[in-house]
């Protein structure tokens, strides 16, 4: 497989219990014309020995193993590496529906123009909140990033239910050291697409694990949160065309801060010195194109400001 056509990457950090499922709903892809490339990333556990056994039993899969350096690290490792025309990342404890690539792969076959494909998910599968996205077929060949903005994919910032053209990763890598690295990574890839398909077919299965940080209350979360979704702002404030979706999108900013000052208020003002936010007054609030429900959540800070608002918050829980 000198030269295939798709590289899959997956990051392996301790998942021994999950890994085997996740590998073999690869390996059952009704498209074959892919590589594997299993990062272990420093696991404790036996996920790197069980890649080595993989690895041998079919030659389509490349192991490489390196010390700890984080999600982020692993999938850069994987690009590094990759020697398909197109990328696709699967987390170690997901799966995938067995018509995934066949499918969708299709597709781009069929219009060689597009750069970034997404496809269903099914987020947080086996849990009560578990529900499909699936949002296509839309294609979108013109202005990609602002269409992406506009219909607020940054609500589902995943790079994993994604298919991407290798050469979009030329200079841009995930950044290590961060959490929801999707956030910082997804808005820039959107900018260097020139066209985008929103397709209707296969589904990545992103499966729900107790104690993940996607599913938790941390301070760290929100924190992360905060920040990515406030550097995604203040590049998007910048275009002209987005004004009113940027000023939407800053309530989801305040949302994030509302959860950082119930766990430390003390960290949360030191912190929003640091990222100055314009304040938001009554009348730009009730103009916006929102709900009414999220008017009526954002009076105080129209009203009263940041700091009134984050107390009020606290103490409704």
């Amino acid at each position: 497989m000198e030269n295939p056509l798709l590289s899959i990457i997956t990051p392996v950090y301790n998942v021994e219990h999950y890994l085997p499922g996740c590998i073999e709903s690869i390996l059952a892809q009704q498209f074959t014309d892919f590589e594997l490339i299993l990062i272990n990333d420093g696991s404790t556990d036996e996920s790197g020995e069980l890649c080595d056994r993989f690895a041998q039993r079919d030659t389509r899969i490349r192991v490489f193993h390196q010390d700890n350096r984080g999600l982020s690290g692993a999938r850069n490792r994987g690009i590094d590496v990759a020697r398909g025309e197109y990328i696709a990342f699967i987390d170690s404890d997901d799966t995938v529906s067995p018509d995934l690539f066949a499918a969708n792969m299709k597709i781009l076959g069929a219009d060689p123009s597009i750069d970034l494909l997404e496809f269903p998910i099914f987020v947080y599968y086996g849990a009560p909140e578990a529900h499909l996205w699936r949002k296509g077929p839309h294609d979108f060949n013109e202005t990609p990033f602002e269409e992406w903005f506009r219909r607020k994919g940054y609500d589902h910032t995943y790079a994993c239910n994604k298919l991407f053209r290798s050469n979009l990763f030329r200079d841009i890598r995930f950044p290590e050291g961060k959490i929801f690295e999707d956030i910082f990574t997804i808005p820039k890839i959107f900018k260097e697409c020139r066209h985008y398909y929103l397709s209707d077919r296969g589904i990545y299965y992103y499966h729900a694990r107790e104690g993940s940080i996607s599913r938790s209350e941390s301070f760290d979360k929100y924190h992360a949160l905060f920040e990515s979704y406030y550097q995604l702002w203040r590049n998007v404030r910048k275009n002209k065309t987005l004004q009113i979706e940027a000023n939407v999108f800053r309530l989801s900013i305040y949302d994030w801060i509302i959860g950082m000052n119930r766990i430390n208020s003390k960290h949360t003002h030191r912190i929003l010195q640091r990222y100055p936010l314009p304040k938001t007054g009554l009348f730009p609030l009730l103009s916006l194109p929102v709900p009414i429900r999220r008017k009526i959540k954002n009076l105080p800070l129209a009203l009263f400001g940041i700091r009134v608002h984050c107390w009020i918050y606290k103490l409704i829980k």
